[in-house]
């Protein structure tokens, strides 16, 4: 048998350079003198062929792979192997309380080489048989096969072969039952030889559960001589086998090392094998077993059943239903030959297996219709058949598949499948959502035979090719090319593209069907892609290599990941559909009921009634919206619920104003009255974060204000949800409770008793930003009720005047459309006819005022807003039509930009509303301190974030605190951020992360990584170059990529993919290796521990060292565990900044 391995994963990307890069997978034509030969009047062009087929030579992978040792004992194993046609099969029950086999054993038996103790079992546990002769199959839990059964096989002779001794052979198939949700069995069968050594079987989980789709091993297909009887024929093809069965069991076990073992089963679209009973020697079905022997050799496939679909180098020979024991066999959709069509269920989805050779697509239609029907608990529907309908390879623009294509995807679309899995043309291809695909006109089946071969010729020269030439132009005048591209344009299916409702890589609640074609999952043969990429391709794939799809399956969501066999590498992003669709009942109640709050808007202070009037605007579009998910149903209720509970009637007096305390402080100087109304927070996780301290950790609402209690006393008043780490003062059962906060109401309280051992330092008075620190209101500046004041003060000591310090503000208007801000707060749209300004030969953006002009302005609704800052001349700006603008480009030396004095703020405002930051993510120029003042809530709102010195001072202390690598971040003009300089890729310190990473990777490839955050509480471990983590209360499996240096320092590439969870588990993890915490998860969310590694982001631990209140934005996720320099208030009144020198 071909042994299980682990592939040594660090070596194989070298090793990959070393072989592929030159080794020719593709074997090369020979083309004869007479195909050469031309008449001396032929000047018509020459169409030698298409280009060679590839092919993946064994000796090639293993050595990528560093499985040579395993291939060098697997040669010498298949010299006794290749004549044993008794390998056993494993297929699908079923559902998942069964299992199929299927075996050969020849008719002339003996005991000679039988397991004693199994045989004595089996006489044990049914002395009735023990005369008879029909083998038997036992099984049972664990290697002593606890509670073991023992089936007598159906047997059927097998019809018109015998092996090269004239053994004939018998077929015997048993379903074993009543197997039990993730238990380990071990079985034995009686081979014709007696019972073998027990092989292991291991049930997987039946709710969410994981398997491998592969197209076409096609066992033997790199022999490329003829089907003769002859010698050399025979070594040709025991050789190819020998070849495609060793590359055939590297993608099973490559499938099995990425998901951990953890496959339920394998679907297969078809072509186990080459080798036809119709062009066999002689015609003779027998010359094909070797080849299964191959395909069945592999040692995984002792534990890992395959769902089989009949392929057209199956289809001819008997001995395909001889090997394989499928489930629910029916006779619709028979070529009367191998049998028809076939289904079993897994947990919650329906496998639906087409044998599509048979072309009566009644029968197919009458199969899926009855399958369905009487399978109506099934959520997921997924088909698979051979023939890639929706493929993009050198079949699939053939009228032959694509008339198929017409008369089934109707079926499909009618009986809601999910997914369509095919295989066919050797080449990977993934379809976009499609629905509703028409046949625009009727061909026949060969009719572009000849176009085709002539677009697809690879010349007199052919070379290797992984994608046809297009040898038929658009300009042609032939009037057959001219025909055959009107074909072609016809079956892109443009207008069967569903527009699809998206969350990162998912589609959410599809109404059309996806198609998948599979690569080669043995490298035994290849085909070029098409040299026009159809419409409808979402992403196609072919480097000659061996693929494999992994296909994970839960409650509400499919999601697929394919990957190369060679070195584990993703070929595509990750696909998913996500079927989770919300009754919108409750909501449009809700909606009706509120309607009469419209017509008593005068009664509601303005700010009230528009929150009101948002979420009530934003019901009604998801009530509307056929595919809203579940959550967005219930959120849109919950929103619009709390946005009734929230309207405020005009007050007839003025309110007295109070001292706001702070949100740390755990004051009780205010009073909260307790409003029922008010929706109740959710998700609160409490947990002993070590001695004396209690870790707690909540969901964030659509209300994301909240108090805090621990044993009744109000420790945190009005902040947003987050990790919180608080000391308890006695030791024993505290009651920890939270309270969504609006106004000086609260809602009821959520609580949880934790027990804690030890007992905390006793909180005190949290430091504030000291007063001489605050940016001062200016006196002659009033506040206005409907806009935000923004405020500039020039402290920069004499350094600038006024008329030396400029500033500019763009962004969106309340239309989304690109505008720049003047000087009394008019958003003024872009355009080119304001590039008035040259400075060097080029017009730049007159849109920038000086202090001197006006050092404040009111500020309208702007959104995605930026203004820049900056001393002694302007930041020169470019308008690129009234869509776009070209603003600075540190990393160009020649922009005109490069050597200004500059800084930027980013906010976004809506009326009263501010939310925005200043950064240090890219550099640092010179200091600011930002101060954001306003509303009436709690009495006021008063926040500071900022630089703490002057800009000498903060250069020098950079210069002398952090460790030698940052040190170079140091230039005359500013400090640029690591990701933006030597810790690039390529650069002195491009892998200052790689060991930290390495080592994260290791811990947590061995034991469970365990946080909460804002998301929910989640459990990851490491797969390969992935981690999988599942959350509490959700079944779905989200995936992180091993991260780079580059990557952890930017949080873009393994830190800005996938879904929202996704990226919230991202952040998280980004946060923990920049502030070098990642492999110690109780440090995540306490601020004094950060900073301590040897190994962390020290540009970013330096600007929180000299900050206010230690908060910066050092990285793009700095404001995970809110400490980042975010101000936001729905309720402001004036953003003061403080520019320094």
């Amino acid at each position: 048998m071909i042994e299980s391995f682990k592939s040594q994963k660090d070596m194989k990307r070298q090793r990959y350079q070393e072989v592929y890069m030159r080794s020719n997978w593709r074997k090369q034509m020979m083309i004869s003198a007479l195909a050469l030969t031309l008449s001396a009047t032929n000047v018509a062009p020459v169409f030698a062929s298409a280009a060679p087929d590839g092919k993946t030579n064994a000796v090639d992978i293993a050595q990528t792979m560093g499985t040579t040792a395993q291939w060098n004992r697997w040669e010498k194993e298949w010299e006794t192997l290749k004549n044993d046609w008794t390998q056993i099969s494993l297929s699908p029950g079923s559902n998942a309380t069964e299992l199929n086999f299927a075996w050969y054993t020849p008719k002339q038996t003996n005991d000679n080489n039988s397991n004693a103790d199994v045989e004595a079992k089996v006489q044990a546990i049914s002395p009735d048989q023990k005369d008879s002769n029909v083998p038997k199959l036992i099984i049972g839990e664990g290697r002593n096969m606890k509670n073991a059964k023992v089936y007598e096989a159906e047997q059927t002779a097998v019809k018109d072969e015998q092996d090269n001794n004239g053994e004939t052979y018998n077929s015997n198939k048993v379903t074993a039952t009543g197997l039990k949700e993730n238990k380990t069995y071990y079985y034995s069968y009686d081979n014709g030889n007696g019972y073998t050594k027990p092989a292991a079987y291991t049930t997987k989980s039946k709710k969410d559960f994981s398997f491998a789709f592969v197209g076409d091993p096609q066992i033997g297909s790199s022999n490329e001589l003829k089907g003769k009887d002859s010698k050399e024929f025979y070594d040709a093809q025991s050789n190819a086998v020998k070849s495609d069965a060793f590359n055939w069991s590297s993608t099973l076990n490559a499938a099995l090392e990425k998901t951990d073992d953890q496959l339920s089963f394998v679907v297969s679209a078809g072509d186990q094998i080459q080798t036809t009973k119709k062009k066999s020697p002689n015609k003779d079905a027998s010359k094909s077993e070797i080849e299964y022997t191959g395909y069945l050799s592999p040692e995984a496939l002792k534990s890992l059943p395959v769902a089989t679909t009949v392929g057209n180098h199956d289809a001819d020979n008997a001995n395909y239903t001889y090997h394989f024991n499928r489930t629910n066999a029916s006779e619709l959709g028979s070529n009367k030959v191998v049998g028809g069509d076939y289904y079993f269920k897994y947990g919650n989805a329906l496998f639906i297996m087409l044998n599509t050779q048979d072309t009566n697509v009644a029968e197919h239609k009458q199969f899926i219709e009855q399958t369905v029907a009487a399978n109506k608990d099934c959520k997921w529907r997924i088909v698979t058949l051979h023939q890639d309908i929706y493929g993009s390879a050198e079949h699939s623009n053939e009228p032959e598949i694509t008339n198929l294509r017409y008369q089934l995807t109707p079926i499909f679309e009618q009986n809601d499948i999910d997914a369509v899995l095919t295989g066919h043309d050797h080449a990977y291809s993934r379809s976009k959502m499609l629905l509703g695909g028409t046949k625009a006109n009727d061909y026949t089946d060969d009719e572009f035979d000849a176009e085709l071969e002539k677009d697809m010729d690879a010349g007199e020269n052919p070379t290797t090719k992984t994608v046809a030439p297009g040898n038929i132009k658009n300009d042609s005048t032939d009037e057959k090319d001219q025909k055959y591209l009107t074909y072609l344009k016809s079956i892109m299916d443009e207008k069967a593209i569903e527009t699809v409702k998206k969350q990162g890589s998912s589609v959410i609640n599809p109404e059309g069907v996806l198609y998948m074609t599979a690569g080669s999952s043995s490298g035994s043969k290849y085909y070029d892609l098409v040299p026009r990429q159809q419409t409808y391709i979402a992403h196609r794939w072919q480097e000659d290599v061996p693929t494999y799809s992994v296909v994970d399956v839960t409650e509400n969501s499919l999601t697929i990941n394919t990957y190369r066999t060679d070195n584990d590498e993703k070929i595509d992003e990750t696909f998913s559909i996500t079927k989770s669709k919300g009754d919108t009942t409750s909501l449009n109640a809700e909606i009706k009921a509120s309607e009469s709050i419209v017509k008593q808007k005068d009664a509601y202070t303005t700010e009230s009634y528009r929150v009101f009037e948002q979420a009530l605007t934003g019901a009604k579009e998801v009530a509307a919206d056929k595919k809203a998910t579940k959550d967005e149903v219930e959120n849109a209720l919950k929103v619009l619920t709390n946005a009734k509970a929230g309207l405020e009637k005009k007050a007839t007096t003025k309110p007295a104003t109070t001292t706001k305390p702070s949100s740390e402080n755990p004051t009780t100087a205010l009073t909260f009255t307790t409003d029922s109304s008010i929706e109740k927070p959710f998700g609160l996780n409490v947990s002993q974060a070590s001695e004396g301290y209690v870790n707690i950790v909540w969901g964030r609402g659509t209300i994301d204000c909240y108090n805090v209690y621990v044993d009744g006393e109000r420790r945190r008043t009005g902040i947003s949800a987050q990790s919180l780490k608080l000391p308890v003062y006695t030791e024993g059962t505290h009651t920890i409770a939270i309270t969504t906060v609006v106004g000086t109401r609260e809602s009821e309280k959520l609580e949880v008793q934790v027990a804690i051992t030890g007992t905390g330092e006793k909180e005190t008075e949290p430091e504030t930003c000291p007063e001489e620190l605050k940016p001062q209101l200016k006196k002659n500046v009033p506040l206005r009720d409907d806009r935000i004041a923004i405020e500039l003060n020039n402290k920069t000591n004499g350094k600038y005047s006024d008329s030396e310090i400029y500033w500019c503000i763009l962004g969106n208007n309340e239309n989304n459309q690109l505008c720049y801000m003047d000087k009394d707060g008019n958003m003024i749209p872009a355009s080119e006819s304001l590039n008035t300004v040259e400075v060097n030969g080029t017009k730049y953006a007159n849109i920038y005022h000086t202090l001197a002009e006006s050092d404040h302005v009111y500020a309208p609704t702007i959104r995605s807003g930026r203004m820049y800052l900056s001393y002694g001349k302007p930041v020169y700006v470019k308008f690129n039509g009234s869509t776009g603008y070209a603003g600075p480009d540190l990393n160009n030396p020649g922009d005109v930009n490069a050597n200004t004095l500059f800084e930027f703020a980013e906010f976004t405002i809506e009326g009263k509303n501010y939310w925005g930051n200043t950064t240090r993510v890219d550099y640092f120029c010179f200091p600011m301190v930002t101060r954001l003042i306003g509303g009436s809530l709690y009495g006021g709102y008063d926040n500071v974030v900022g630089d703490i010195g002057t800009r000498d001072e903060i250069f020098t202390a950079f210069k002398n605190e952090v460790p030698n690598e940052y040190k170079s971040l140091v230039r005359d003009d500013r400090i640029i951020a690591p990701c933006k300089s030597t810790f690039n890729v390529g650069q002195d310190n491009g892998n200052y992360f790689d060991n930290y990473i390495n080592e994260f990777w290791n811990k947590y490839a061995n034991e469970d990584l365990r946080f909460s955050s804002e998301s929910g509480s989640f459990v990851g471990r490491v797969v390969g170059n992935q981690m999988r983590f599942t959350r509490e209360g959700d079944s779905t499996v989200y995936y992180v990529d091993k991260p780079n240096t580059q990557e952890v320092l930017e949080g873009k590439g393994a830190f800005d993919r996938g879904n929202g969870v996704e990226k919230a588990i991202e952040a998280q993890l980004c946060a923990a290796f920049n502030r070098g915490v990642a492999t110690e998860p109780d440090k995540w969310y306490t601020p004094s521990q950060y900073y301590k590694n040897s190994v962390a982001n020290f540009y970013a631990g330096f600007f929180h060292e000299h900050s206010v209140l230690g908060k910066a934005y050092g990285f793009c996720y700095d404001d995970v565990n809110d400490q980042s320099t975010l101000l936001q208030y729905n309720k402001a009144d004036a953003l003061v900044i403080d520019l320094k020198w």
